[in-house]
């Protein structure tokens, strides 16, 4: 099973990763209708509908940019057989320009159809965990490149009024480094 930590993005709900251990094959041997309102994605085979009941944790309550655009299941391969999958909104119905996710060494990155590909901004790292390790100690392990000095004074704490899949948690300085 693939194991990722990933920070959450303000523009994408994120639900998961693709198993490693269901080829991309199976996702053609579906019946047709399987995705009446969507199409099946490559990695996963699930549909691209962005049906909420696919997810972990949702927010269905969240409302769209715009009248006219709609919730998507993407998905960013990260392998052959792994995949990044969350909701996004699409809002081309209001004649925007598609939204496009790519997997860059670690990065989620994300541009405007009408973008060049060079002008993608990056949405969040995605960051390996070692076995046994917990998204916490992942993150800390990310302050490897910090000055010694500065790593003692980092913590994780629990972020609460997040709608995710997992716990939420900040990497920021402790009580006695915060400014006054």
């Amino acid at each position: 099973m693939m194991k990722a930590f990933a920070g959450a993005a303000a523009l994408l709900v994120l639900a998961g990763c693709g198993p490693a251990e269901a080829p991309a094959a199976t996702a053609g041997a579906e019946p047709a209708d399987a995705c009446p309102t969507g199409s099946p994605l490559p990695v996963t085979g699930l549909c691209s509908n962005g049906d909420a009941s696919l997810f972990l944790a949702s927010d269905v309550s969240l409302q769209t940019a715009a009248p006219r655009c709609v919730w998507r299941t993407e998905e960013v391969s990260l392998s052959p057989a792994e995949a990044l999958v969350f909701r996004a909104q699409d809002c081309s119905g209001e004649g925007w320009d598609k939204a496009i996710y790519t997997y860059v060494s670690g990065y989620l990155k994300t541009r405007l159809s009408s973008m060049a590909e060079d002008q993608s901004g990056f949405a969040l790292e995605i960051i390996p965990l070692a076995a046994s390790e917990t998204a916490e100690q992942a993150a800390m392990r990310t302050l490897d490149k910090a000055p010694e000095d500065q790593r003692a004074r980092c913590i994780t704490s629990p972020l609460t009024g997040h709608t995710v899949a997992g716990r939420t948690f900040g990497l920021g300085p402790d009580a006695d480094s915060r400014p006054s």
